[in-house]
């Protein structure tokens, strides 16, 4: 009795694995699916978050201008500046990162300047007689020569 009892044991221990293992192992993969759909949508959400700085940050995004024989592009800066006071008002423009480039006119309220693709950052500054001075920022990207690669075809 002892043996038929351990063999029903041993009987109904395979039945409940048999069962309740692929059950068990389905389970599993949902969860870790799940997981990594989670996963996935915090990275997602974390890239947007980030779009969204450099968005704020470069408000200026310049396509390049799609001839192949030009390298770089004339790109205009505009400033302006109030005084209550009606004081005259000085300007200043001044590159603070990017490749180096020069400033047409860099002490005039508009001006330019010849790059070619990448992120340019401009300070400009209105000051008053007196010293008190104003400052903004702006950071332009000029995005690089867009081209697709020629096909070739034989015809017969």
């Amino acid at each position: 009795m002892n043996n038929g009892f351990s063999q029903l044991i041993a009987f109904l221990l395979l039945l409940v694995l048999a069962i309740g293992g692929p059950i068990y192992l389905k389970d599993q993969k949902a969860q870790k699916e799940q997981e990594d759909r989670a996963t996935q949508g915090a990275l997602k959400a974390e890239e947007a978050k980030l779009q969204a700085i450099e968005d704020a940050i470069i408000k200026n995004k310049i396509v390049h201008d799609g001839d192949p024989e030009t390298a770089s592009m004339a790109i205009s800066l505009n400033g302006n500046g109030l005084d209550s006071d009606d004081d005259n008002l000085t300007y200043k423009w001044e590159q603070i990162a990017g490749s180096e480039v020069t400033i047409d006119n860099p002490e005039s309220p508009s001006t330019s300047f010849e790059a070619g693709p990448g992120e340019y950052t401009f300070q400009f500054t209105v000051a008053d007689p007196y010293g008190a001075t104003s400052s903004s920022q702006q950071t332009y990207r000029i995005s690089e020569e867009t081209n697709s690669d020629p096909e070739a075809n034989i015809t017969e």
